[in-house]
């Protein structure tokens, strides 16, 4: 399903989304043997994987950033202009995929590795900062 996820992440509709994230958490369900009453920030938290639509979004800025170095096949993809009409969304013009991506179409393999770890830092703690604490986990001091 990642393998060609830049292809599709961006035009994907979210009834879609909801879709593949209903099948992600009855898989991680099953794995760690959770009850269907689990809340889907616990099921991630506890088997420290993304969200089906962060995770896509991360291998999307992941291959954009790729893209963007001067040995990439898809270098002069990029760096065409975008044609007047788009039938639809394209990576390289989804704001959530380009922000945060190192700017410019030449950059250093240096250059990419840290924009990577950027990328994958910053996907890590959008998902993060909005999970709600596990219940069942929290004790009372009184």
């Amino acid at each position: 399903m990642s393998s060609r996820s830049c292809i599709w992440t961006p035009q994907l509709a979210n009834s879609h989304w909801r879709s593949l994230q209903a099948t992600q958490n009855a898989a991680l369900r099953t794995a760690t043997g959770c009850h269907l009453i689990t809340q889907e920030d616990h099921l991630h938290n506890e088997c420290k994987v993304l969200p089906v639509r962060k995770h896509n979004n991360l291998l999307s800025q992941q291959y954009l950033l790729r893209c963007k170095t001067s040995n990439h096949p898809c270098n002069t993809v990029i760096q065409k202009a975008l044609p007047p009409r788009t039938i639809r969304n394209l990576l390289k013009e989804d704001e959530i995929l380009t922000d945060g991506t190192i700017p410019g179409y030449d950059i250093s393999e240096q250059d990419y590795k840290i924009g990577l770890q950027i990328i994958h830092r910053n996907a890590i703690n959008e998902a993060t900062i909005h999970y709600m604490p596990n219940p069942s986990t929290e004790y009372s001091t009184t």
